[in-house]
């Protein structure tokens, strides 16, 4: 008697568990990327500023990816192969999780992406 006892008492506490579990959906950010050519000046070098890059990539630490100098730092050093962004070493940094690469949105990443695919111009 006290055997069914314990067992109903732990298919109780079993299935309460079951039942207060929580998941949270995880929504993947939807990327929205203009039809208008990427510009760098635009589009591309804020994310820089905006992700954190230049507090360790400033004038003194090379790639230099401060406003105004990021575009001939990033093509002078060859981490941007215009046309191919895999081979691209400043994506392959930003994909790989690379410092403060984890503040560069999906939307952030494609742009980059688009920028280097359209020619990585310095526009």
């Amino acid at each position: 008697m006290k055997f069914k006892h314990l067992a109903a008492l732990c298919a109780g506490v079993l299935m309460m568990g079951l039942a207060s579990c929580e998941y949270d959906t995880i929504v993947p950010e939807k990327v929205v990327i203009p039809d208008e050519e990427a510009s760098f000046s635009k589009d591309i070098e804020p994310v820089f500023t905006s992700a954190g890059c230049t507090g360790c990539h400033p004038s003194m630490l090379k790639p230099d990816l401060t406003v105004g100098k990021a575009y001939a730092s990033l093509t002078s050093m060859n981490l941007v192969v215009a046309g191919d962004p895999a081979a691209s070493k400043v994506m392959q940094y930003i994909n790989a999780g690379h410092q403060t690469s984890a503040n560069v949105t999906a939307t952030q990443k494609a742009l980059i992406s688009k920028w280097i695919t359209e020619g990585a111009k310095n526009n």
